[in-house]
């Protein structure tokens, strides 16, 4: 069984709307998002070993893509927000944490910061830093919203070839 290991990372996030269901609003923030083509797969928390930022990239569509994703939808007049935090620890590997609620940017951020700072300290390791990639969106004048924070887990560019 082949097991992918991916060190490039990059961060995202989009809202969206629709006058016809809360499933086309969050597919509309995939695309504000730029990954509105991908099969998405959703991951737990960590950045393998020696993990690196990169600026966010076009993805072919259909791509099998691993994600952190952070999601929320929401009626007339809320304001919903999503964001992911993470940071790379003191061993080298790195943590990542989602938080969505009907609140502004501000706090749930603050959310995603001390959650994944409690991973960190159930872990028994430290951040070196944390980060933070937020939306946050008020829905009036639409019926449906939705807002996404991603972590996008980038396929590693050269794979192993089995000999034939």
């Amino acid at each position: 069984m082949s097991q992918a290991l991916t060190r490039k990372f990059f961060t995202t996030a989009g809202h969206g709307s629709s006058e016809v269901s809360p499933l086309n609003a969050f597919d509309a923030a995939l695309v504000a998002a730029g990954i509105g083509q991908c099969n998405l797969v959703p991951v737990t928390s960590i950045i393998p070993k020696g993990g690196v930022q990169v600026r966010r990239t076009d993805l072919a569509p259909g791509l099998v893509t691993f994600v952190v994703l952070s999601h929320i939808e929401g009626g007339t007049g809320e304001t919903i927000s999503a964001a992911v935090a993470w940071g790379m620890t003191s061993t080298g590997y790195g943590l990542v944490c989602e938080a969505a609620d009907r609140a502004g940017r501000a706090q749930v951020e603050g959310q995603a910061r001390d959650r994944v700072r409690e991973m960190a300290r159930v872990r028994g390791v430290s951040l070196k830093s944390v980060k933070v990639t937020s939306e946050s969106f008020n829905t009036s004048g639409t019926r449906f919203g939705s807002v996404v924070a991603v972590l996008v887990l980038l396929p590693e560019e050269s794979q192993p070839k089995l000999d034939s």
